[in-house]
């Protein structure tokens, strides 16, 4: 069981989001007693990738696949499916950018779960779920 953090960087930069998304994964991960794995489809400098962990991220992957040069959610929501399958997520995590709600549906979809958008608030763990 894990929390996956989908994060999205700017001319080799993390963006701001990203490190929001990371940050609010490190809260929900603590909740469930995980870790947070982040995936970026996309390579940064190893300082950079360093630097989420400042944000709680556990693990940092950074994907760098010709097939996903041009934005295709489709595609990207492959990855991140087979990605969440291999470190067991039970969260997934994403910005509202336009990547993100592009992405969010078409994977919500592809692993039959379901999806909130826009949460404002940390997922109440009260009863152990």
């Amino acid at each position: 069981m894990s929390v996956l953090v989908f994060v999205e960087l700017n001319d080799g930069v993390f963006k701001k989001s990203a490190l929001e998304a990371v940050s609010y994964g490190a809260v929900t991960a603590a909740k469930l007693s995980t870790t947070v794995e982040v995936v970026a489809l996309e390579p940064c400098s190893n300082d950079e990738a360093m630097r989420l962990g400042e944000y709680g991220a556990t693990s940092v992957r950074l994907l760098n696949d010709e097939r996903l040069k041009n934005f295709d959610a489709s595609a990207c929501a492959k990855q991140l499916a087979i990605i969440a399958e291999s470190v067991s997520a039970n969260v997934i995590i994403m910005s509202m950018s336009n990547a993100g709600k592009a992405i969010a549906p078409v994977l919500a979809a592809k692993m039959k779960a379901g999806l909130v958008a826009g949460a404002v608030d940390y997922p109440n763990t009260d009863e152990g779920n």
